[in-house]
């Protein structure tokens, strides 16, 4: 019995000796832990680099809104309408359109016009951005994007 127990524990002995002289599969094992860190890593800069575009678009949006309404005759004949100025916000367009930003709307956008010539026109927004489903996963539903633009009031 006790020669038995010798074969086995040499035996077993060998066989860790050239497991741990092996290497093959190595590379299988490195790469299955260093892929799941990447994938997150790389999720976390295009979902924030998505987040950037979208506030860049926001931004965009009020300043062209903001421009409008600084430019704007105070002659009501000349047809200048804060409702023109959203839909340049939201569409870039005077009469609608494709919207810039999924989900962002007229309810978002304030507009508090120029008092006269010299004082500011300013157009504020508090939107919610979603952005993709992985945000979910880590707790955040929403990310709220408050911006805002001014521009002294010139008419024409």
């Amino acid at each position: 019995m006790g020669q038995l127990q010798s074969d086995r524990a040499g035996r077993l002995a060998r066989l860790l000796r050239r497991f741990r002289r092996e290497d093959d599969g190595t590379a299988l094992v490195e790469t299955m832990i260093v892929l799941p860190i990447f994938v997150i890593f790389l999720t976390g800069i295009l979902e924030f680099g998505a987040l950037l575009f979208t506030k860049h678009q926001v931004e965009t949006g009020l300043r062209d809104a903001s421009r409008y309404l600084a430019r704007c005759p105070t002659d009501p004949a000349f047809g200048c309408t804060t409702a023109i100025a959203v839909n340049i916000a939201l569409n870039g367009s005077p009469a609608g359109g494709a919207p810039r930003v999924s989900g962002w709307s007229a309810a978002d956008i304030t507009i508090t016009p120029a008092t006269g010539l010299g004082t500011a026109v300013r157009v504020a927004t508090d939107f919610d951005y979603s952005g993709s489903p992985i945000m979910g996963l880590i707790g955040l539903t929403t990310i709220q994007i408050t911006a805002f633009h001014e521009d002294r009031f010139i008419g024409w």
